[in-house]
Order: structure tokens, then C-alpha cells, then sequence
């Protein structure tokens, strides 16, 4: 990574805006319990939705990741040649009804407007048996950061709004994030 940030030194990329983060965010505790729950909630045939490199369908030891970016994929591609990968946009999959056990969005939905979030996780709840969001929330690290990527950020309004008429099967709240696992219907 170091040396891909030295030849892009001077130039208005660098490595994090190409792939979003390094795969060592993945051992910060935070993160390695966000990634442990999505685990543990996981199963069957598995769709990440805005996979980025591809580290969390790893995993999770999903099947197929999407992403609407075109430098991410070929990192998730290059680093992981045995999953599949597609560049799409999320707010129509090619994919029938209840084809997947399990579709992934683990902090995703913040990277869109709040329209299009709703969008996205409809589609979702459609190709998936069941679906795991993740956000970060306000008041947390995430926050903190001020990640320029975020729309916005989880609190109490956002949540019931995305989970309005659904059924949630799992939850938990910690300062940082909201972790959600959800089936059809209420």
C-alpha cells in the first residue's frame, strides 16, 4: 500500500480514495466485532452489496459481491480471484426473488442519499431471504471522523424509517454502530 501511495503522491489520488480503506481498519476492535456479528448472522448463499475489495464477503465466506466501483472490484478481484464480483448498481440487481439466504450491507447505506438508501435496501429485502445492515451512528467514532463519503448517519428516526414494515429478527446497538438482521413481512 505504501508504495501505491508513493507513486500516487503529488496527484489528487491516493490508495484510500481508490479502495475506500485498507483491510487493517478490519482489526480495529470496533470493526472486528461489527464484522464478527455479520459472521455469526450469515448464512447460506451470501450477496454483499457494495463489497469494496471484497474483505468482509471474505469473511463471512460469502459467494458474490457488487460494487459501483470499478478501482475497488479489481482489488477484490486481485486479492480475492476465487469470489465473484460485479459492477452494479445496487438499486436494480439482476437477480430473482429470494435468491439469496443472506444479502449483506454492512455500512453501505450511508454512502447515499437517504433516498436511494431506501432504494437499495428494497432491493435487497427482494433478492434476499434475509438482510444485515450496519451503520454507523451519530455520536460515534464514524462521527468523529467525519468520513466524507457519509450522507448521513444512523440515529433512532433514520433506523425506523429503513426498518418500517419489516421484521427484525436481530438487533444491537453499541455507541459506534446499529447492527440489523432482518426477514420479509413484519
Amino acid at each position: 500500500m505504501e508504495e501505491i501511495n508513493e507513486i500516487l503522491k503529488g496527484t489528487m489520488l491516493d490508495y484510500s480514495n481508490l479502495v475506500g480503506h485498507s483491510d487493517d481498519v478490519y482489526k480495529i476492535d470496533r470493526m472486528q466485532h461489527r464484522i464478527n456479528w455479520i459472521k455469526d448472522n450469515s448464512t447460506g448463499k451470501i450477496l454483499e452489496i457494495g463489497c469494496a475489495t471484497g474483505y468482509i464477503l471474505d469473511y463471512v465466506n460469502g459467494d458474490i459481491g457488487v460494487d459501483i466501483n470499478r478501482e475497488r472490484l479489481k482489488v477484490a478481484k486481485t486479492r480475492r480471484p476465487d469470489l465473484k464480483f460485479y459492477l452494479v448498481d445496487a438499486e436494480k440487481l439482476e437477480f430473482k426473488n429470494n435468491y439469496f439466504d443472506t444479502v449483506l450491507l454492512p455500512d453501505v447505506l450511508e454512502h447515499m442519499p437517504f433516498k436511494k438508501s431506501k432504494k437499495v435496501l428494497n432491493e435487497a429485502c427482494r433478492i434476499g431471504k434475509s438482510v444485515i445492515f450496519t451503520l454507523p451512528m451519530v455520536g460515534g467514532e464514524e462521527d468523529k471522523n467525519k468520513n466524507p463519503e457519509h450522507f448521513w448517519l444512523a440515529n433512532e428516526d433514520t433506523i425506523n424509517k429503513l426498518t418500517r414494515n419489516r421484521r427484525i429478527i436481530n438487533s444491537f446497538e453499541s455507541k459506534d454502530f446499529v447492527y440489523i438482521k432482518m426477514m420479509k413481512g413484519k
